[in-house]
């Protein structure tokens, strides 16, 4: 007997009991994996793993997942998620199994020693039902566009919390969890914001009405040419908020909770008196007690630009529709590009089609390859892109094929177009036709707006 277990690399017959019992659950869940078809796992390109959250146990892996790992599939089988992919591991951990009702993303940092380099990976999550059991089928995304070395993420990030962290190692366990919300915070606005046109503060609660400027990143002063001693001779931190808008600074101070980061948008004043739209996030540290605010870190990201866009949007929108019903796109196109830069023309342009038309079908040569939720919601047409549904399929049969023509024309005029809904209903819409970016791809919209239902 002794032998025998030995050679099952275990110390006793309990630990025999449990290892067959593991190998069981294995084995009925693979024999069932055809309910999440087996060909995902076959076909799929991404590493894919089958994850038993409260066992701690791997069920099933792909061969990517095993190059990815740079083992093999039959050892990752062995070993725990936690061992391979320990970021991976707490992120699951964090989300309560009850949450995960249906697929989400999460974004989470993977360390390779291998190239000693760091990856922000981007991770889907999907609850599989299996038996009375509830696992989690993860796929690994997007693992190229996103890498980035040890030295060029923890430079800049180190440079920015230098002096935030010399006031956190001296604090209790509220500051550390602070330090560890905002380095999280700053590693996610990372993907999506230029450091340059953002910083990091903290404030000294002094009053309901005195903030003082304490520390500052060295972006701060780039952004706003003040010195910390000019903010305190003025007056604290909301002295240099638009008088305008400290009712906005105010009350999200009020709505302030321990160990949570809110957000929102308001305008300071820089040292020239030129305003600058900033999106704030603050986490405050509370008192022990809980009553009182010691201190609130803040990360203030510039988003001037885009509220002056938005406003130019806005303007040309409002002059567009006051103009007759002939709706002319081509001039709209014009006047966006001449309003802001060329690099954002389409997108700017697309923006206020979407703002003036709801309702959005994607196309390819006739075959529809996406609608938005408007559009599904207001005729109850599912649409999935592997189906393969074409317009032929959903426009009022009597005059499809004109519908068609005008399509193929690429005119930019509003024309007037009826389809069928799931049920029949005839709905008729004014429509436009033009091309559009989706997903890097240059292809046709079709926008609609004002429905009437016959």
């Amino acid at each position: 007997m002794e032998e025998l277990l030995k050679e099952f690399g275990v110390n006793s017959i309990s630990e025999m009991k449990k290892l067959i019992s593991d190998n069981e659950e294995k084995i009925k869940a693979l024999n069932s994996v055809k309910i999440i078809n087996k060909s995902i796992f076959d076909k799929n390109k991404n590493p894919l793993i089958l994850y038993d959250c409260i066992r701690d146990s791997i069920l099933f892996v792909n061969n990517e997942a095993g190059v990815y790992y740079s083992t093999n599939a039959a050892l990752l089988l062995k070993a725990k998620l936690n061992d391979i992919d320990p970021f991976l591991a707490k992120e699951i951990d964090k989300i309560k199994e009850s949450y995960l009702t249906q697929k989400i993303n999460i974004v989470y940092e993977r360390y390779i020693t291998k190239i000693g380099a760091q990856k922000l990976v981007e991770a889907s999550l999907s609850p599989i039902m299996l038996g009375n059991r509830n696992l989690t089928l993860i796929e690994i995304l997007n693992l190229e566009p996103w890498e980035f070395t040890k030295e060029s993420l923890k430079s800049e990030i180190n440079e920015e919390f230098d002096k935030i962290k010399d006031l956190l190692e001296v604090e209790t366990d509220k500051r550390k969890l602070a330090e560890n919300k905002l380095n999280l915070l700053a590693s996610k606005i990372n993907l999506i914001t230029n450091l340059k046109d953002s910083f990091f503060y903290t404030l000294r609660v002094i009053s309901n009405s005195r903030f003082q400027l304490i520390e500052t990143s060295k972006a701060f002063k780039k952004l706003t040419g003040y010195e910390l001693r000019d903010v305190e001779d003025l007056g604290g931190w909301t002295a240099i908020i638009s008088q305008a808008d400290v009712h906005l600074f105010q009350t999200l101070r009020l709505k302030l909770k321990p160990n949570e980061i809110s957000w929102g948008e308001y305008r300071i004043v820089d040292k020239n008196g030129e305003y600058i739209w900033i999106r704030d996030y603050l986490l405050p540290q509370f008192e022990e007690t809980g009553r009182f605010i010691q201190h609130i870190y803040g990360f203030a990201e510039d988003i001037t630009r885009f509220k002056k866009m938005e406003e130019s949007l806005e303007r040309l929108k409002d002059e567009e529709l006051k103009k007759s019903n002939n709706f002319d796109l081509s001039n709209l196109k014009t006047n966006v590009s001449n309003k802001i830069d060329l690099m954002e023309a389409l997108e700017s342009f697309q923006k206020v089609v979407f703002s003036i038309f709801p309702y959005q079908i994607y196309h390819d040569s006739g075959v529809i390859v996406d609608a938005n939720n408007d559009f599904q919601d207001i005729t109850s047409i599912i649409i999935n892109p592997l189906t393969k549904k074409t317009l032929f399929e959903i426009f009022d049969s009597e005059k499809r094929s004109e519908y068609l023509k005008i399509i193929q024309q690429c005119k930019t005029d509003i024309f007037e177009i009826r389809i069928k809904d799931k049920m029949g209903t005839t709905i008729k819409f004014s429509a436009v036709n033009i091309q559009t970016e989706y997903k890097g791809k240059m292809i046709k919209l079709l926008a609609m707006k004002d429905p009437v239902f016959y």
